[in-house]
Formats: structure tokens, sequence, C-alpha cells
């Protein structure tokens, strides 16, 4: 069976996690209750998986950084300069480490002063990345549900893109824009696709965002990301920090 959920389209009208919809949509397949009983995803590591990376520095504490995005949602993408920007700020308090999958759907333009493993780690080693890290930061993504398995801190730069009660778990500090853009002013958020126009045919080509900010480099970026910026991720992570 190929797992979808639906209730994604409902998400803005009612209280659903994706967790939920994951479940509603597996109980309607087989006609039987299928409740949610955890509150994140759990992911299990080996014996042999119990420790970090060899690539990773141990003595200083790490942040797994998630600085791009898909072709297919770009309006997901709050620009290289801002992640460079929070990457600078920490620079000798912090460890950054860059992920990414390397293949022509995804964008990943890599950063200065981090350690680049964008393209380099199996699922596996993925894993053992994120559960020995200290924060991890980037959009609504794949790492953002990792982190939340193995309850590490995740700073995510939403925007006014997905409802926070959709996406979000009790271990991220989900920055967004809900009620203070006219794109996103009610409950239900404004789910586009692009930022702008890639001219390659796909339909997304038509979900565009309202409000687009052309970036100093060209890179373009939805007004409610540019708003949260480099500010609110670093206000963020100093929080999770603790004054380290």
């Amino acid at each position: 069976m190929e797992m979808e959920y639906p209730a994604i389209h409902e998400c803005g009208t009612r209280h659903v996690h994706f967790m939920h919809a994951f479940c509603e949509y597996l109980s309607n397949l087989i006609g039987r209750p299928v409740p949610l009983a955890v509150n994140r995803p759990h992911l299990y590591l080996a014996p042999d998986e119990q420790k970090p990376l060899d690539a990773v520095r141990t003595d200083v504490p790490y942040c797994v950084i998630n600085a791009g995005h898909k072709l297919d949602y770009t309006a997901k993408f709050a620009s290289t300069a801002i992640w460079q920007e929070v990457v600078d700020y920490f620079r000798g308090r912090l460890q950054f480490v860059q992920v990414g999958e390397a293949n022509p759907h995804h964008i990943h333009r890599p950063l200065e002063g981090v350690l680049n493993l964008i393209g380099k780690t199996t699922f596996r080693e993925f894993f053992r990345l994120v559960r020995y890290s200290t924060v991890a930061c980037g959009p609504v993504s794949f790492l953002m549900h990792t982190a939340a398995a193995f309850e590490v801190p995740y700073v995510c730069l939403a925007g006014g893109r997905e409802e926070p009660s959709w996406a979000a778990y009790s271990t991220t500090q989900y920055l967004h824009t809900m009620g203070a853009l006219d794109c996103c002013r009610t409950s239900r958020a404004c789910w586009k696709s692009r930022t702008v126009p890639l001219k390659d045919g796909n339909r997304n080509d038509l979900s565009l965002c309202s409000l687009p900010v052309i970036q100093d480099d060209g890179e373009a970026v939805p007004k409610c990301l540019d708003m949260i910026g480099a500010a609110g991720v670093i206000r963020a992570i100093d929080q999770q920090l603790g004054g380290r």
C-alpha cells in the first residue's frame, strides 16, 4: 500500500498533524482503527551505530544545517545569504555540518565555514549525524522529522507556508509568520509551491508566492522567510545553546 496523507487539505480548518493524517489514511484503507500512539517519529540505532560519525568533531557542539531546497518547492527556501549569516554568527562556538541530497532536483549551495557532507552520507549515517548533534536547523524537511525522532532541538524557518499544527513537534522551534501578512493572515497557510516561476513545465509554476523578495545576490525569497531572517534563527539557536 502506498501511504498518503489527504488530510493535508484540511489542516487549515481542523487541528491535524501529518502523523495523524497517515494514521487516518491507513485506517480508511484497512477498515480498522489506527490510533496515533506517539508524539514524534521513532528511529532506532543498532549497537554498532551508537557513536558519532568519525568525520565530525566531538570536542565542540555541532549543528546539522539544511540550507537548500528542492526544485518543486522553492517557497521553502530562505536564501543562502541568510543561512551563511547564521553560520558566521556562531563561528568559534558551534560547528555546522551541512547536509542535503546531491541530485539534479535538489539545490544545496555549499556554505563557508562548515563541514560539507552534502550527498556524502547514507541514511543510516545521516541518522547518526543528527542523533549526536546539539541542535539542527533548516526548513520543514526530512532533517526536521529526523531531529524530532531523536528529540534533538530543531529551529525551523517556516514563515507562512505551512500551519504550525500540521508540521511542528514539541522539540521544534517553529519560526512562523501566521497572522502577520495578508497571504497568511488567517488560520490557513498559503501552501504556495514556488517563489518565482522556473519555466520548466512543472505545474508548480502556477502556485507562486504573492510577496517575493529579491536578495542582493539575485535569489528570490518569500517575504515571510525574509522578515524572520537570520536574526530570528540566531535568536532561537542561542536559546537552545543556553549561553554556551
